[in-house]
């Protein structure tokens, strides 16, 4: 599945969740995750890749930083390990 394709589907889902959810483009920090969702006081940080595609380093990085500061954070390249972390 392409990049945006899942992007969408996981947004979508979020919202009939009930999350709150910012999709990213550009932003202060380079390798910040790609999609932003808030519910209840709590934020998960998601960044999407195309199936079979990784993060670079830097994305790997941001990943772990922002878990630092108590975020819910990960990388997915499957609308299944979407379902699987969220």
């Amino acid at each position: 599945m392409t990049e945006a394709k899942l992007q969408t589907k996981i947004i979508k889902d979020l919202e009939s969740k009930g999350y709150y959810v910012i999709k990213t483009i550009k932003l202060n920090k380079n390798g910040l995750h790609d999609v932003f969702a808030f519910k209840d006081g709590l934020a998960t940080f998601i960044e999407v890749k195309a199936t079979g595609k990784t993060p670079r380093e830097l994305q790997l990085y941001r990943i772990e930083e922002v878990k630092k500061f108590g975020i819910k954070s990960f990388w997915v390249d499957s609308f299944e390990d979407y379902l699987l972390n969220i």
